[in-house]
């Protein structure tokens, strides 16, 4: 499903995949999740306002199955916008850089594959310094170094 999700970011206009990282697995974060997910990361620019890409993710996200109502609950698909450049966003619907995303080994683990030089808003860490200080005990598990089908 993250394949075909990646394929589909892709070709949405104004969107290229630059990077993806590989596929891991992880346990939730947080009650009342029925399993293990499984997580990527990925690079894209784009000439789309944040609030447009984010349009264009939560389209994708119905396309496989995810309810309009923002539950918490198992979802077949979740995008998220993690960092937009150097801009920060704090808006009811979207938050950039992504509020929670330095304590979830879950998104650092892939991107840090990715992107572990890149430099995130207020404080200018870096992504491989976020890291190192996140998730001794959270599990994180590369299952599939092939991340794209080309």
């Amino acid at each position: 499903m993250i394949l075909a999700a990646l394929d589909m970011l892709d070709r949405e206009e104004g969107i290229v995949l630059v990077r993806v990282s590989a596929l891991y697995e992880t346990e939730p974060v947080g009650n009342g999740f029925g399993g293990d997910f499984v997580n990527a990361a990925c690079i894209v620019e784009t000439c789309l306002e944040p609030r447009t890409l984010l349009g264009a993710c939560k389209g994708i996200e119905r396309a496989f199955g995810r309810s309009i109502d923002g539950g918490m609950e198992d979802r077949p698909l979740d995008i998220d916008i993690i960092v937009y450049a150097d801009r920060m966003i704090n808006q009811t619907d979207l938050v950039v850089p992504h509020r929670a995303f330095r304590e979830r080994l879950f998104v650092l683990e892939p991107l840090c594959e990715i992107a572990p030089d890149l430099t995130v808003p207020p404080d200018g860490m870096t992504v491989r310094e976020i890291r190192t200080g996140c998730g001794a005990d959270q599990r994180v598990r590369l299952i599939s170094t092939r991340s794209r089908i080309d």
